[in-house]
């Protein structure tokens, strides 16, 4: 019971070394939003409630936008005609001459 609890323990580490650098940016991200959080609430309910309405907001933009750029760069490369494509749509068009 207590190798299985060691290998598990030393298969986390290893997973926690080889991706340090992400939970660093997950541990700095979360310290930043407690301390907007904090000013945030230390700026009254009305100014706070709109800075806080701006940033939703943004991020929700943000978001969207990535998405359409991802698609847009998706749809690019599944559009693209392969050689099979390229002869069977030939090979239509001549079937229909």
């Amino acid at each position: 019971m207590e190798e299985a609890l060691c290998l598990s323990w030393a298969i986390l580490l290893k997973k926690l070394c080889e991706n340090w650098r992400g939970y660093l940016y997950l541990f700095l991200s979360i310290i930043l939003s407690a301390v907007l959080g904090y000013i945030l609430l230390m700026m009254g309910p009305i100014v706070g409630g709109i800075a806080a309405f701006g940033i939703v907001v943004g991020c929700i933009f943000r978001g969207l936008y990535l998405l359409t750029d991802i698609h847009k760069r998706v749809s690019n490369v599944l559009l693209k005609e392969d050689k099979a494509q390229k002869a069977y749509k030939d090979y239509l068009e001549e079937e229909g001459k």
